[in-house]
Formats: structure tokens, sequence, C-alpha cells
């Protein structure tokens, strides 16, 4: 069990910190849970892509000393609005960010030398993004049912975005979109950074690590 890379739990209430025992873990998938209460989070040393969603939030601060995280995916975590954490790390390649109401800003991106793809999806009190501008990211994917887009002028401000993709719900607000984005609009298909966080799934009783078959 120690050479165990992939862990998937759904909100089992205890022992879940047995997690620091897994020495090789690279792929973690936290669902349902209060990720601002699991403080030894920042314990773990190995860990590559990291997926939370659908627990309550306020922060994402019990991560942010995880300097090995590639990919980070957010969904659906209720409350959630400080997202400075996302600031501190520092190996981050590919960020996604899906379903999130509270969300009015990207964090401070600067420092980020590897983030190269952010996906913001249903994000529809997001306004402002204009920390791509001192950004490395390559690549954005920006989708909701947002009234107003005048924010993705930011994307065009961006002397590194190379490529950007938009879906809004309406064909008035898509068609102003990609009036807007110009030569930068590219579709899906064309983007080179994908979200590869999912694996085959193996289930283990938290307590024993036993497979459960």
């Amino acid at each position: 069990m120690k050479e165990l890379k992939f862990l998937s739990v759904v909100r089992q209430p205890n022992g879940l910190e047995s997690i620091l025992k897994l020495k090789k873990l690279i792929n973690l998938n936290l669902t349902g849970y209060s990720a601002d209460k699991l403080d030894y989070l920042n314990d773990l040393k190995t860990i590559k892509r990291l997926y939370i969603g659908f627990g309550t939030s306020t922060s994402l601060d019990t991560i942010d000393k995880i300097k090995t995280i590639e990919e980070l995916s957010i969904l659906w975590v209720k409350k959630l609005s400080d997202l400075k954490a996302i600031s501190k790390l520092e190996n981050l390649v590919k960020l996604k960010i899906e379903d999130e109401k509270q969300i009015k800003e990207l964090p401070k991106l600067e420092n980020l030398k590897q983030l190269k793809n952010i996906r913001l999806m249903n994000l529809n009190g997001l306004g402002d993004i204009s920390t791509l501008q001192r950004s490395s990211v390559e690549e954005i994917v920006v989708t909701g049912r947002n009234k107003d887009i005048d924010f993705i002028n930011a994307i065009n401000q961006s002397p590194s975005v190379k490529r950007a993709y938009t879906y809004f719900y309406t064909d008035k607000i898509q068609s102003k979109a990609e009036s807007m984005l110009g030569t930068k609009f590219s579709k899906l298909d064309n983007m080179k950074y994908e979200m590869d966080n999912r694996a085959s799934l193996h289930y283990y009783d938290i307590g024993t690590w036993k497979k459960i078959e």
C-alpha cells in the first residue's frame, strides 16, 4: 500500500490524515471535504495532481505549502472566495476552477512561472482576470453565463496568452467574445495543455488500506 500513487476519497469522516503515510502518492482526489480544516494537507510532499470538490471551504490555505502540485482542479466548493493560496504553488502548470459562485477575481500569478493553462468554467461572478497580464499563462478557457464579459480584455492585454477559448450561453455574448479575442480565439482542439488528473480508479478502505474489489 505504501506504493499507492492514486487515491480518491469521498466524504470519509475519519482517518484521512493517514494519507501522510503514502510516500509515493501523486494523484489525490478529495470529494466532500472542508479543505480549510485539513491542516495536514500541507505536509504532503509528493502530490502532483490535486482535485478538491463538493465540500465547503472559504480558502485553500491548507494546500499553499504543497510545492509539488502541477495540476489543481477545484469544483463546486461552497463558500470558496479566497484563492490567494494558489499564488504560492510555484510548480503549478494547469489550473481548473469550475462552478464557484463566490469567485470574483484571479489571484496573483506573476510568481507562477510554470503555469501554462487556466480553465475558468461557470464562474458567473468573475469580473477581474487582469493578473493574466503579468503571468506566464499561454492558454485560457472561460465559459459561463456571464452577462458582462469586458473582463476578457485582459486576455488580449496579456503578452503570454497565445490561445483562448470561450463559451458563453447566448449567441450575442459569444459572438462579442470572439470578436474581442480576435486571432487569440482558438478551438479547444488546438489547446496543448489538457487536464489529465483522472486515472483508473481503485478503491481502498481508508482504515485498513485494503483494496476493495
